[in-house]
């Protein structure tokens, strides 16, 4: 959500502007309420020598009172509730463990609340946490979390479109990383200036910053920097319609990462690029890998979204229908969701299934204005408005793929017959 004009610079301003969109005495309405009173009360906690001086009873009990009110499915309850439980063990008088290692774990439990508020795309809430945690980190003098805090708060300003505070926010972790000689967040302050780039559609930019950080990814002997350059510059090749080039950058970036959820997310683009490529069996063998073994769940039911549009593509209607069900019985992020209802449109229209195709739709339209998702808004209102009309599906490239594709391909057949899982 993007900074009313003509408002004061109000402390915690995403949660007022929050608070006026959301429906009042909503599950989200709540949330909104107990993460603001949650926020204040940790600075009061920080401001007070990081519980030298105690918050006082009255304060602890009207933030507990607000996150009781908040409805116990909702995933922000607990961590809230964790996090109050961390400052009040953190205070003097209170605490059993040294200050220090209490402080950290205070510092830990906001972190996961930041990730929650992405997770559930908010991306302006997120943002106030992450400009929070960087302060608190400075105070701490920890390093680490610092760094990490001002990469991601950079991530949720790229992600809500304000690109200007996106690379401020990267230009001051660059500042940071090489006043602490961290070698990799200077490099991660690179790629992600060439998102930034990628996003406001500047190519040739975005390439040159990749090829550059790659590179020097490589003299630094910093595999996980240039796993993820390479991923990125796969978006590059993919943009200038070299489908060969990402394949072969997203199977060395493969090949480079070490941690599983980059190894995951790594693959669900290599099946994506499979599709373009017109090589649906690789596609699926791909996609079928993930969905069988990725640990994040996010990254799993995404796959099972891309194997739902393969067998709409393929005409198995059973299929298909056997990853909506299995998908309608998942809680989704917005960005997920949507994506999800688009190919429901797209299968249940190609199938004949009108009625539940316009149900699908006006859904997809529902989700993308709730959460702010305007590129798709546009979509859904062009599918609520003709009844006739399914999702654009991109059209595979004409050019046969060329034997380094072809190899790939195999390599990943491989590894699904290795990890047993069926074709």
């Amino acid at each position: 959500m993007a900074a009313r004009p003509g408002t004061l610079d109000l402390p915690h301003r995403a949660y007022i502007e929050a608070l006026a969109d959301a429906p009042e005495g909503s599950a989200g309405w709540h949330a909104i309420v107990a993460g603001y009173a949650a926020l204040q009360l940790f600075e009061s906690w920080m401001e007070g020598g990081l519980g030298a001086t105690a918050p006082s009873m009255l304060d602890l009990r009207r933030v507990r009172r607000y996150v009781e009110i908040v409805p116990e499915r909702h995933s922000d309850r607990r961590c809230l509730a964790h996090l109050v439980d961390a400052i009040e063990g953190a205070t003097v008088g209170l605490r059993t463990e040294p200050r220090k290692v209490e402080s950290t774990e205070v510092g830990q439990v906001l972190a996961s609340y930041a990730k929650l508020l992405q997770y559930d795309a908010q991306w302006g809430l997120a943002a106030d946490v992450h400009g929070t945690i960087v302060e608190f980190a400075q105070r701490t003098n920890d390093v680490p979390r610092l760094l990490d805090a001002m990469l991601m708060l950079g991530y949720s300003r790229r992600m809500q479109g304000r690109f200007d505070e996106a690379t401020e926010a990267y230009a001051a972790l660059r500042v940071a990383a090489m006043a602490a000689k961290d070698v990799r967040y200077e490099l991660e302050s690179y790629l992600s200036d060439a998102k930034v780039a990628i996003d406001r559609g500047n190519i040739p930019l975005a390439r040159d910053l990749l090829d550059r950080t790659i590179a020097e990814g490589r003299r630094s002997e910093c595999p996980p920097i240039v796993a993820k350059g390479l991923a990125d510059r796969a978006r590059v090749a993919l943009a200038n319609d070299d489908h060969d080039l990402a394949l072969a950058c997203l199977y060395e970036a493969l090949e480079l990462a070490s941690d599983s959820l980059g190894r995951e997310r790594i693959l669900s683009n290599i099946a994506l690029t499979f599709a373009q490529m017109g090589l649906r069996d690789a596609a699926r063998d791909a996609a079928l890998l993930v969905a069988g073994t990725a640990q994040d769940r996010s990254t799993r039911l995404t796959a099972m979204v891309n194997l739902m549009e393969l067998a709409h593509g393929d005409g198995r209607e059973l299929v298909f229908e056997q990853y909506r069900r299995d998908l309608a019985g998942e809680e989704l992020t917005p960005y997920l969701e949507v994506i999800y209802l688009e190919t429901c449109v797209a299968g249940l229209r190609a199938f004949g299934r009108g009625a539940e195709a316009q149900h699908a739709a006006e859904r997809m339209l529902e989700v993308a204005e709730r959460h702010g998702l305007n590129e798709f808004v546009l979509k859904a209102e062009e599918l609520v408005r003709d009844d006739d009309a399914a999702p654009r599906v991109a059209t595979a490239v004409d050019r046969p793929p060329t034997s380094r594709s072809i190899t790939i391909a195999r390599a990943i057949t491989e590894m699904r017959i290795a990890a047993g899982l069926p074709g």
